[in-house]
Order: C-alpha cells, then sequence, then structure tokens
C-alpha cells in the first residue's frame, strides 16, 4: 500500500503524508474474480427467472414486506386495480422492465468501477456494494423465495453482506480512508446493526422500526461525511460534489413526489397501485443515479461539469415548488375562500397565471442561483460598476489594488485572487498583493497597457481540478483591463511624486556643488589674487624685480580660476552642444571612441545634417543616452559594428543598435541602464530595449517635443 500503487491505479492525489489503502495485486485479482462468479450467478438469475417474475407479478402476493418481489401488488393494491379497471399485465410489465434495467445498470456501474480500479479499496467495495444489491433485488432470485426457504435464506445472506459494507464504504470514498479518523465507531455500528437486523430479524418490522431507525442513522452520518470531506479536504471537493448533488436530486425527486401527492389525489393514497408503482419507479431511477454519481466521482469527476448540473437543479428544483405552492395556494386557498363548488375554473386560472409568470420567474430564479453559486460572474458590467465605485474611494495604491482583489474575490465567490506587479524602475509599489488561499492552480491574466506588461492578474478555480468557464474569464478580463489602467495611473502618480523629489534633489545638490565650487575653489583663488596684487603694487617702488614675479603668479592664477570657471559651467551642460551643435558632437564623440581589439569596431551615424531647434533638456537627454548606450557597447557587447538613427518628427526618436551577444536573460539593469530610462522618464518619453543572448540588442528612445 504505497503511493507509486496508488498512482499505478490512477486513484486521485491526496493530501501529502496521507497513505492510501489499496489492495495487494493477489487480493486484487481475488476479489475481480469473485465477482465475476457473482455477476455471472446474477445474470444467470435474471434470464432463468425473467418469465417466472413476471407470472408472479400478474398474481397479488400473499406475503407483507420484503417478502413480496419488487413491484408485485399485495391483496390490497391488487383488489383497487381491478375494481378501477387497471390493466394488471401492463403493470407488471412496467415493472420488470424497471428492475431489469434497475439491476443491469447497478451490475454495470460496479463491473466498472472493479475493471477500472481493482486495487482501489474504495472503488472494489462499492462494486460488491452494487452487485450485492442487484443480486439480492434480482427478479429470479425473488421470485423463487416465495416458494424455497433456502433461496430466502441466501436472498438475506446476500442483503447482509449489503448491509454491513455500505455504511463502512459510504465513508471510506473516494480514498479508502475514514475522514475523521473516529466517524469509523458509528459506521461500524451501523453496519453490524443493520447485518443483524437483516439476518437474524428478516427487516421486520419494515416501516417505523429498529431497520428504518438504522438506515436514517446511516444516511446522516454518510451526509456528515461527504460534507466534512468536501469541507476539509479541498482535493476531494469536486469528487463531493457529484455525489452530493445525487444525493440531492435524489431527495428534491422524492420531496416534490410528496408535494403532488397532495395536489393529485390518486398519488395521496399509498396502497393504490398508481402511487405505489410511481414511488417505486422514482426510488429505482433515482437510486441507479445515485450509483452513477459514486461512479463519476471514483473515476471521471473532471470530465464533466458538475455546477452546471448543480445550477440547473437549484433552479428547476425551486422552480417547481414555486409552481406546486402557487398553484395549491390558488386552488386550495381561493377556493376555501370562495367555496366554489367546481375547482375546474380555479385550474384554469392557475394555469394561466403560472404560464404568464413562468419566464419572469426562471430568470429571477436563476440569477438568484448564479449569485449564490457563481457571484456576479454573469453580469460583468454590475462587477465593473462595483470596482469603479469602490476605486473612486481608495487613496494609496496600496489600498487600490487591496480593494480590487478583494472586491474581485467576493463578486466571483473565488477563493482566491491576487495582483502581482512587476518590478519598475524608480517604484516602491507592493510587488504581490492577494486575498484568500488558492484552492487549485492558479489562472494568470497578464496587466497590459499601452503595449506594455505591467503585471499579472492572478485568480484560483473555485475547488481543486476545476477550470474557470468563459463567464468568469470574460469578467476577469475586463477586470484586469481596469487594473492595467489604475496600476498605469498609480505609476504615473508615483513617477511624478519621484520626479518631484528627484528635481528638488538634483536642485539641491547642483546649488550645493555650486556653493562648495564657488566658496572652497574660486573664492580663496580669488582672494589670493587679490593680496598678491596689493603685493606687487607696493612693491613697485621699491623692488620691481620681485614685483613683476608676482605679477607673473597672479596672472596665473588667473587662468586657473578661468580654467575652474570653465569646469564649472561645463558640468551644467556639454560645451560641445553649445559649440559645435548635436549632430556633430555625437560624431566628435564617436570619433574619440577607441577601436582596439581583434576585430575592428565600426561605428555609424544616421542623422539629418541640420536639426530643427530643439528644447535644452531634450538635447542633452539625447547626447547622455547616446554616450551611455555606446560606452555600454564597447565594454560588454563584443560588437563587431554599431549603428546610431537620430530623426525628428512630431517626436526625437533615438535608435542605437549592436550586432554583439546580446544581454543575457539573468542580467539585472545596471547603472546605466537605469540611467537611460531615468532621464527618459523625466521627459515623458519611452523606453524599449529589445535583446536576445546572441542577436545583439537594440534600444528605441521617444521623447516629446516639450520645453
Amino acid at each position: 500500500m504505497t503511493q507509486a500503487r496508488l498512482a499505478a491505479s490512477g486513484s486521485t492525489a491526496l493530501p501529502t503524508g496521507v497513505d492510501v489503502t489499496t489492495l495487494a495485486p493477489h487480493w486484487a485479482r481475488l476479489a475481480q474474480r469473485t465477482w465475476i462468479l457473482l455477476f455471472v450467478i446474477n445474470l444467470g438469475f435474471i434470464v432463468v427467472g425473467l418469465p417466472f417474475a413476471y407470472q408472479t407479478r400478474l398474481t397479488p402476493c400473499p406475503y407483507s414486506g420484503y417478502m413480496c418481489i419488487s413491484g408485485q401488488l399485495n391483496a390490497a393494491q391488487y383488489a383497487i386495480a381491478q375494481a378501477e379497471g387497471l390493466s394488471i399485465p401492463v403493470i407488471a410489465a412496467v415493472m420488470t422492465a424497471f428492475g431489469m434495467t434497475d439491476l443491469i445498470g447497478m451490475s454495470l456501474v460496479g463491473g466498472i468501477l472493479i475493471w477500472r480500479k481493482p486495487n482501489d479499496l474504495a472503488a472494489v467495495g462499492m462494486a460488491y456494494v452494487g452487485l450485492t444489491c442487484a443480486l439480492g433485488n434480482s427478479d429470479g432470485f425473488g421470485a423463487f423465495r416465495q416458494v424455497s426457504p433456502l433461496a430466502w435464506s441466501a436472498i438475506l445472506l446476500v442483503w447482509s453482506i449489503n448491509g454491513f459494507l455500505r455504511p463502512l464504504l459510504m465513508c471510506i470514498i473516494p480514498d479508502g480512508q475514514f475522514r475523521p479518523r473516529w466517524v469509523v465507531l458509528p459506521a461500524l455500528g451501523c453496519s453490524l446493526a443493520l447485518a443483524y437486523i437483516i439476518l437474524f430479524r428478516h427487516f421486520e418490522p419494515v416501516v417505523g422500526g429498529s431497520y428504518d431507525r438504522v438506515v436514517n442513522i446511516e444516511t446522516l452520518i454518510t451526509l456528515f461525511v461527504l460534507l466534512y470531506r468536501y469541507r476539509h479536504i479541498p482535493e476531494q471537493r469536486q469528487q463531493m460534489k457529484w455525489i452530493l448533488s445525487g444525493t440531492a436530486v435524489f431527495c428534491a425527486v422524492m420531496i416534490v413526489f410528496v408535494g403532488l401527492s397532495s395536489v393529485i389525489p390518486v398519488l395521496s393514497q399509498p396502497d393504490h397501485p398508481i402511487a405505489y408503482t410511481t414511488r417505486l419507479s422514482l426510488f429505482i431511477v433515482m437510486r441507479s443515479f445515485v450509483f452513477l454519481m459514486i461512479l463519476i466521482a471514483i473515476l471521471r469527476f473532471r470530465l464533466f461539469d458538475i455546477d452546471l448540473l448543480i445550477n440547473r437543479t437549484l433552479v428547476y428544483g425551486a422552480l417547481t415548488l414555486m409552481i406546486m405552492a402557487v398553484y395549491m395556494l390558488i386552488v386550495g386557498g381561493l377556493g376555501s375562500l370562495l367555496q366554489a363548488q367546481s375547482s375546474l375554473p380555479l385550474s384554469l386560472l392557475a394555469t394561466g397565471i403560472l404560464a404568464a409568470a413562468f419566464q419572469p420567474m426562471r430568470m429571477q430564479v436563476q440569477r438568484s442561483v448564479n449569485r449564490l453559486m457563481f457571484g456576479k460572474r454573469d453580469e460583468p458590467l454590475a462587477v465593473l460598476d462595483d470596482l469603479a465605485k469602490h476605486l473612486e474611494i481608495v487613496v494609496t495604491p496600496r489600498n487600490m489594488l487591496t480593494s480590487i482583489v478583494d472586491l474581485t474575490r467576493r463578486t466571483l465567490k473565488l477563493p482566491y485572487v491576487a495582483i502581482e506587479v512587476d518590478a519598475a524602475t524608480g517604484q516602491s509599489m507592493p510587488t504581490i498583493i492577494d486575498c484568500g488561499q488558492p484552492a487549485g492552480s492558479l489562472v494568470t491574466f497578464p496587466l497590459i497597457y499601452h503595449g506594455q506588461r505591467v503585471g499579472a492578474l492572478l485568480a484560483s478555480p473555485r475547488s481543486p481540478g476545476e477550470i474557470l468557464n468563459p463567464a468568469d474569464r470574460t469578467v476577469l478580463e475586463n477586470v484586469a483591463r481596469q487594473t492595467s489602467a489604475a496600476i498605469y495611473a498609480a505609476r504615473l502618480t508615483q513617477a511624478l511624486q519621484h520626479s518631484r523629489q528627484h528635481i528638488i534633489t538634483t536642485r539641491e545638490e547642483e546649488r550645493r556643488r555650486l556653493r562648495r565650487d564657488l566658496h572652497d575653489g574660486l573664492g580663496p583663488a580669488l582672494a589670493t589674487l587679490t593680496l598678491q596684487a596689493e603685493a606687487a603694487r607696493d612693491l613697485i617702488p621699491s623692488n620691481p624685480q620681485r614685483s613683476a614675479e608676482l605679477m607673473g603668479e597672479i596672472i596665473g592664477g588667473a587662468q586657473a580660476a578661468i580654467q575652474e570657471i570653465r569646469r564649472v559651467a561645463y558640468a551644467l551642460r556639454p560645451p560641445a552642444l553649445d559649440d559645435l551643435g548635436l549632430i556633430t558632437a555625437l560624431r566628435e564623440y564617436i570619433a574619440q571612441i577607441p577601436r582596439g581589439g581583434p576585430q575592428q569596431f565600426q561605428i555609424s551615424l544616421d542623422a539629418p545634417d541640420v536639426l530643427p531647434p530643439l528644447p535644452a533638456a531634450v538635447e542633452v537627454a539625447v547626447y547622455r543616452i547616446a554616450q551611455e548606450s555606446l560606452t555600454n557597447v564597447v565594454r560588454h557587447a563584443q560588437a563587431t559594428s554599431c549603428g546610431l538613427r537620430l530623426a525628428v518628427g512630431e517626436e526625437v526618436e533615438l535608435e542605437i543598435w549592436d550586432d554583439g551577444r546580446g544581454i543575457p536573460e539573468a542580467c539585472r539593469a545596471g547603472v546605466g541602464l537605469r540611467a537611460i530610462h531615468e532621464r527618459t522618464a523625466e521627459l515623458g518619453g519611452s523606453c524599449v530595449i529589445d535583446s536576445a543572448p546572441g542577436r545583439g540588442t537594440r534600444l528605441t528612445v521617444r521623447l516629446p517635443l516639450t520645453d
């Protein structure tokens, strides 16, 4: 019993650290062969006993309770059928057909389970439950039990096995484990009690006796275990939906039958043949339906949309109850109030009202059920309206993203929603904002704005193994579009704040540098020149030679001061731009780049000969970005050629490319690339880098022409 053996048998994945109960290969083979032997016996009873079972149903059953075969009328029912002219052969044929369908259906379900999962304890156990149920209800077996005490004893043995297995197996589906552990005690108690009541007390008393009480306890335990697994074991939630929905449909059909019994007089008589056969037929069909749901839950629970089945069941179940209530209110209530002698006019009135109100009622119920199960996924405009209202009242970017994920999770009833924000230069936004706990693999919706990815919206399906349907995806895609714009706006706000802080900081740093250069450099130098000039003036009459030497020193100091002034001025703006212009300054800078190395390095410049007047900030930015880019190419690209293209139209476009090794995927942006992005962002431009290992790099910068 290992995880490997579980994987080999195709069982459902379980939480880590839980042992999986499986059968050893030799026990699995024995279980399969025994099941096949019992199936052949059951098939033989069906074929041999079918004519005898049909003939038996043509006569009233002289016994009571389970001694009568399924679908055989008792003496009272038989008498009513004859008195009302009902066809006994038709009733016998219909019940025989239903019995055949029930037996074959349960046998097939058991065969599929034991064939597909022979090592799975839960699957093998349910296969035997289905087979023993079919064998115990076998028409041939049942017919023989009225003439042979041995057959009746065999039937009791088969039913006692079924009663012993059923409570235990319903507590271990689908993984072969008791969840929670302590439930094994009440389940085992029910199993022993059912086996004892069937084997030694022969089911008696059938109605309202100990057998009924134990079955009710078994039902409560089973429902508790199914709900416990659904709530506490996310990996099995989708499987539990199938079994719980099958049980809910079974109960709903029985409740509707009880409701119809209060409206249709013939169904309100328990001993009436039509009421008996209808109730039994519904029970047989719904029991087979529950077995089918268990089969799907164990084998193929991911292939079908269980949520659609649950949705439709709730909608039409609620509609049925509402229609019955309205009909009974109109016919019964108004009939009593008006003391009508005939119910036909009231019935026609009720039918007309229900026909007119059916479609509005169905739409309203459908909308309510959809909101209950899936939130507002069918109302994308309502979701966007709620999102817009929430975004109007948030203040900070973190609160904005938190509000988006929380609102999306609540409106779509998803277990987990998150927003992952891509890192951006100079940004301090959180990397990820999430809400809830994931219930399965996450679905990613990229956040794109103006062709640029700004992050991703992550959403978890409602349960493991489930997928988001197109309606969910449509709403989430719409939310992603709005979120992209919100994140971009938040980034612009933060970028504006960062730019303001950067401008203030740069201005103050520049003031500090200028003060330092003027106070500590030019100030002392000019003071020294003043003292030297005064000394030279005083020495002219008495020592002309010394005065001449001082004048030479003054001239040298003045030249040094001029150089310092030029250095301070050049630091504020490259002098080449004012002396030569942007194009000539770029050519001069390119000419100064060393061309050393084993290969000849070629740099080309494609630019107009004459440029229109450019804003000073744009001109400096183009020159500095070109300098930084060419420096990176020379130092890191290992390229043999590089090109620059400068074009001026409605905006300035600078494109720089090389045929080097490209930027590695794991490489982080350095100081140079960050400086390029910062200069571009400061002027409201765009910067796109296209690079791949071995394919070179292309940098495209666009700057608006605004002063």
